[in-house]
């Protein structure tokens, strides 16, 4: 067995290893239901029975992967922050211990920093919380897909789980998992003439407008946090122009034999000095996180 395969099958254990609260995903089951059964007619009795049908079966799978995706990917996502965040202290406590000549115990806060960086970036490695947020998140979708899939197919259909899911993925413990979810699908009965126009209007609105609100809405909220992001970010590295200007200004005006003496003060220019370094180091965790979560989307 290649290392690969030993990776996957450790993954796919520890899915089955997953615990998460009974009530979360039975609300999740109600609330995704309601999503599904609400675009349907209220006259159109034989579809909601038959998306009924289709939804006691996936949805349960779906509702487990999606909240384990979710939790994974909050983890992740913090534990990014924080590394950014601790970075960017660790440099700001060295250098105002340094410049200021403070007390050398201030290290033990950079240590403190690094430290946790380290475990952080260990122990994400070793949990794997990207990689399960990445699993549990195809996992979801493919429950989400099968469910319009099975809604709209009939039964003696001849789809296997492979057909709409193996073309733009390698072999992952998911497409084992899911293969006899899929094969054991419930088979329905074809759908009539009349059935047709609901379930074109169904699709519409439960598949196309739903993931077409759910993208304006993402957007918009990522487009604020990359402007504030990059807002910040700029400001940090225009504080720090200003400060390595008054840094140097002094010596400039020496050179034209003038003086202003605040611009000598020692406490002056060691506060300069440290907001020179400061500042950038904030201005990069921004920079940072900002590049990371355009990564994250676009991945």
């Amino acid at each position: 067995m290649t290392s690969r395969a030993l990776e996957d099958e450790t993954y796919f254990h520890k899915y089955l290893k997953e615990t998460i609260s009974e009530e979360e995903i039975a609300q999740k089951v109600l609330d995704v239901r309601e999503i599904y059964l609400q675009p349907l007619s209220s006259d159109s009795e034989r579809l909601q029975e038959r998306m009924g049908k289709v939804c006691d079966y996936f949805l349960p799978g779906y509702a487990r992967a999606d909240l384990l995706a979710l939790k994974y990917q909050g983890t992740y996502r913090l534990a990014s922050k924080s590394v950014f965040i601790l970075s960017a202290l660790a440099v700001i406590i060295i250098s105002g211990q340094y410049i200021f000549s403070l007390s050398h115990w201030l290290v033990a806060l950079e240590l403190l920093a690094m430290a946790t960086i380290l475990m952080i970036i260990i122990g994400g490695n070793k949990v794997g919380w990207h990689r399960r947020w990445v699993d549990y998140r195809f996992l979801a979708e493919r429950h989400r897909s099968a469910i319009f899939m099975t809604f709209f197919s009939e039964k003696g259909a001849t789809e296997d789980a492979s057909s709409f899911i193996c073309r733009w993925v390698g072999e992952s413990w998911c497409l084992h998992y899911f293969v006899p979810v899929w094969q054991d699908r419930p088979k329905l009965d074809p759908v009539t003439d009349p059935d047709l126009p609901d379930m074109n209007s169904f699709f519409d609105r439960a598949w196309l407008e739903e993931q077409r609100s759910y993208h304006e809405r993402r957007a918009l909220g990522l487009e604020k946090k990359h402007h504030d992001l990059s807002s910040v970010g700029t400001m940090f590295f225009w504080l720090t122009f200003l400060a390595a200007f008054f840094h140097l200004l002094p010596h400039l005006l020496h050179l034209f034999h003038l003086e202003l003496h605040p611009l000598h003060d020692p406490l002056f220019n060691r506060v300069m000095t440290f907001f020179a370094v400061a500042f950038p180091a904030l201005g990069a965790a921004c920079a940072g996180l900002r590049a990371h979560f355009d990564s994250v989307v676009s991945g």
